[in-house]
């Protein structure tokens, strides 16, 4: 018998990742990017590897994950001007949360870029949502359609 849900018990996960350069980013504003993730999910990390380091026009930019309720819930601001991997489980004392389960960003992650001081002319970062349930949680695969 087939069935569009899925089971899962204890089971850690990941969403997509995606690609943002410094195009995607070109003014000084904060620009927000989303992913969806399964309700009932608990997110435990999120990701954001940076390839290669943001920069010119003195540009300052920053990340921080969060959903549509706190733009940091996730993960608080951290620079992406240094080339490096930034996780929030591994890096800040924020405990396992669920994003927000009401409302028109339901069950979605979002990583805030913010364009400080001037536009990158270089740069690109990577980022994903790692997550977990409890046990016997059951979910239709219609709820994770791609936000974007």
């Amino acid at each position: 018998m087939e069935s569009n849900k899925t089971r899962v018990d204890w089971t850690p996960q990941s969403t997509k990742h995606q690609a943002i350069a410094f195009g995607d980013v070109g003014s000084v504003a904060t620009h927000a990017f989303w992913v969806n993730v399964p309700e009932g999910a608990y997110i435990s990390d999120v990701v954001v590897g940076t390839e290669t380091a943001f920069t010119g026009n003195s540009a300052t930019i920053n990340v921080k994950a969060g959903d549509s309720g706190d733009d940091d819930k996730f993960m608080t601001q951290t620079t992406a001007t240094t080339v490096g991997t930034y996780r929030f489980g591994a890096s800040n004392s924020i405990p396992m949360k669920q994003a927000i389960t009401t409302g028109a960003y339901k069950n979605q992650v979002k990583l805030s870029v913010v364009v400080g001081t001037g536009a990158p002319t270089a740069g690109k970062l990577y980022w994903w949502v790692e997550y977990r349930y409890d046990p016997n949680t059951v979910w239709s695969q219609a709820s994770l359609t791609d936000p974007s």
